[in-house]
């Protein structure tokens, strides 16, 4: 007996070990690379996984603790008046001595900035931006083809994955989002959700989910919360754009095709990146802090087809507020990709075939033939991530036969 108590505090010890192993721990302090000062209000993150991240306090002290397959990725680091750093993790010494990073000054604007001699006015470059939305952005019915993953997580590991596959048909930009996109699932899979769920928070989440006007619908949601036509709504993130009179800018990027700037919230920063030539957004980001807690990051792509602007991706990452004990380790990140726009002749959705904004995703039958020849499947790291559960094929034919 005494010999089985053994050898299972041995495995069980060996297995804690092996975590510990791959667990890798990024210690280091931000300095002003003229004064050698600390700079806080800095944004750190990991430029892929960027549920992974902080806001750096007063000290410019910060450690990160992540996985080691996510070596392969960046960390990035950014705040307001210092130049954005984007620093391979390969390329870090990690040791019990911090890693000191160097930053430098960058030019803050009002109104306007200086590039190469000349004076470049930024308001009206925004002004035309948004007068041209008309033009720019679809303001027709079309349809899109959309690949969508979601992922659960506490720390560095992954305890849910959704993968869907689904078509969207817009009504176009000017309309309402509500009773005018329409989205029909294909397919779908689900693996089980191994997170540390507190029932009682679950329930209070419900309810409060019922009362708002944002879709169940977690796709519907993503799409509707921001897409370009929340430009015109002064109350959201993007409209916020419009109030631009008196905000401070920062240059990221500019030449004769591109205007990148970004200007700071409350505990964050917001950034736009402008098509010069077309004066259309290619890209919309905003991240928000809350001391050390993520509390929201957006990023939205376009894609230019047949003269207009349509939905490239969308990225969001916030926190999963489903148990009254969790800190800042429970996200949740919803990721949709576009490789497909059809602009004219089009198999329109029939009103049967709508999955109802209303409604969470429904169970479907798994298909495996489907998701074997599905061109993007799920990349290295979720897998790595799920290795100490069932293989990844069986999670899913699982959770469908529920």
């Amino acid at each position: 007996m005494r010999f089985i108590i053994l050898s299972v505090y041995i495995f069980i010890s060996s297995f804690a070990q092996a975590q510990e192993t791959n667990k890798i721990t990024l210690k280091a302090f931000i300095v002003d690379k003229a004064n050698q000062q600390p700079v806080e209000n800095v944004i750190v993150f990991l430029q892929e996984n960027n549920h992974i991240g902080k806001l750096v306090d007063s000290t410019g002290v910060f450690s990160l603790s992540f996985d080691s397959s996510f070596l392969n990725d960046t960390l990035l680091v950014s705040v307001l008046g210092y130049q954005q750093m984007l620093i391979p993790l390969k390329d870090i010494s990690y040791t019990d001595i911090p890693f000191k990073i160097e930053l430098s000054p960058n030019a803050i604007i009002l109104k306007d900035f200086i590039v190469e001699g000349k004076k470049i006015e930024i308001l009206p470059i925004l002004k035309k931006t948004f007068d041209l939305f008309g033009t720019n952005y679809p303001n027709r019915a079309h349809m899109l083809d959309g690949y969508y993953r979601s992922l659960f997580t506490e720390g560095d590991k992954i305890t849910k994955v959704t993968e869907a596959d689904f078509s969207l048909q817009d009504a176009g930009y000017k309309k309402t989002a509500k009773d005018n996109v329409k989205i029909k699932l294909n397919e779908i899979r689900k693996t089980i959700d191994s997170g540390n769920i507190d029932s009682t928070a679950i329930r209070f989440f419900n309810r409060v989910s019922t009362v708002r006007e944002a879709p169940v619908n977690p796709i519907q949601n993503i799409y509707e919360r921001n897409y370009i036509r929340l430009f015109n709504n002064p109350s959201t993130v993007f409209g916020s754009f419009k109030n631009i009179e008196s905000k401070k800018f920062e240059v990221l990027e500019f030449n004769d095709s591109i205007c990148h700037i970004s200007y700071p919230t409350l505990w964050g920063s917001t950034s736009i990146k402008i098509d010069l030539r077309d004066y259309a957004i290619l890209e919309f980001r905003r991240f928000q802090y809350n001391q050390e807690h993520l509390m929201n990051d957006v990023e939205v792509k376009f894609q230019k087809v047949e003269g207009r602007y349509y939905p490239k991706s969308i990225k969001s990452v916030s926190p999963r507020f489903i148990n009254r004990n969790s800190d800042d380790d429970e996200m949740e990140i919803h990721y949709i990709e576009f490789p497909n726009i059809q602009t004219d002749d089009f198999k329109k959705i029939k009103f049967k075939e709508i999955t109802p904004r209303d409604n969470s995703l429904p169970e479907l039958p798994y298909h495996s033939e489907f998701w074997e020849s599905y061109p993007i499947p799920l990349p290295d790291w979720v897998k790595e991530s799920l290795k100490n559960k069932q293989p990844l094929g069986q999670q899913f034919i699982k959770k469908s036969s529920n």
